[in-house]
């Protein structure tokens, strides 16, 4: 049997999640999760100059939104076009779903806020939040829901169908 092709090692970009599996006759490289980074300051998350890979995240998207601009939540992403999506996403920011929607699909946690106030956001993964706003909109989505802080609702739908496990501030 005869063999061609190369089958020196591999070096590809960082936070692409690839996987790679040679045998004596071919070479399979199977794409995992890929990191989406925010890297802008308040704006909106359909920009693609505000991420990281110059494209608004897709559905195998791990989206971090770090802590940007001035230290401690100081930051708003938008959310304002419909069909948003990601993997999860990890956020330590003010994420704001105000008239699109957002749906992830896996685990994901938030030390900034999470804000409804006009859109729907889909948690169809577990969702884990310091705080979270409804003052419009919808929040759904079958994953479990944690608030840990400051659960605040004014308006909207409140319709999650997984388990819920709420903190509200004295007051709220």
């Amino acid at each position: 049997a005869s063999r061609s092709g190369d089958f020196v090692t591999k070096n590809f970009p960082g936070g692409f999640g690839y996987q790679g599996t040679a045998n004596t006759n071919n070479y399979v490289l199977g794409l995992g999760a890929v990191t989406e980074t925010w890297i802008g300051t308040t704006g909106d998350w359909s920009l693609g100059t505000n991420w990281s890979l110059g494209r608004p995240p897709i559905a195998t998207d791990d989206v971090i939104i770090p802590d940007v601009g001035v230290a401690g939540i100081s930051e708003i992403i938008s959310v304002t076009t419909a069909g948003q999506v990601a993997r999860s996403i990890t956020n330590a920011e003010q994420l704001n779903i105000q008239s699109g929607d957002l749906t992830f699909t896996q685990a994901s946690t938030s030390s900034g806020i999470v804000a409804v106030a006009g859109g729907t956001l889909t948690a169809t993964g577990n969702l884990t939040a310091t705080t979270l706003n409804l003052s419009a909109g919808a929040l759904t989505g079958a994953g479990n829901l944690k608030v840990t802080t400051d659960f605040n609702q004014t308006g909207g739908s409140f319709a999650p169908t997984g388990s819920i496990d709420l903190t509200r501030s004295l007051g709220n």
